[in-house]
């Protein structure tokens, strides 16, 4: 147990810019939507995650590893719509190998 402890705390003390950045993201977008208030806080959290699950990533792939708080802002100001679309993008192409579909477009 103490080594998990210590494995996040380690990983909180190297990416504690981007997780900032993302969480002011996820905020500014809340502050700044015009939808329901449970639709905002979902939004917002679906921005965190995006912004910890891809803001090295794509800084790595877009930028050669520089400005990874800027791709945490931008993830985790994107919120909701943009996990919706990742999830239908990537239920089309399984599901299209699953059941053999050619270019992976499910019906």
């Amino acid at each position: 147990m103490a080594e998990i402890i210590a494995a996040f705390i380690a990983y909180l003390k190297s990416h504690i810019g981007v997780l900032i950045m993302g969480f002011l993201g996820a905020s500014l977008s809340v502050l700044l939507s015009k939808e329901k208030y449970t639709d905002r806080i979902v939004g917002a959290l679906a921005g965190f995650i995006l912004c910890i699950a891809f803001a090295e990533h794509a800084s790595q792939i877009l930028a050669n590893g520089k400005y990874p708080e800027v791709f945490g802002f931008l993830l985790g100001a994107m919120g909701k719509g943009t996990a919706e679309t990742l999830l239908q993008f990537m239920r089309s192409k399984f599901v299209g190998r699953i059941t053999g579909d050619d270019n992976g477009n499910s019906k």
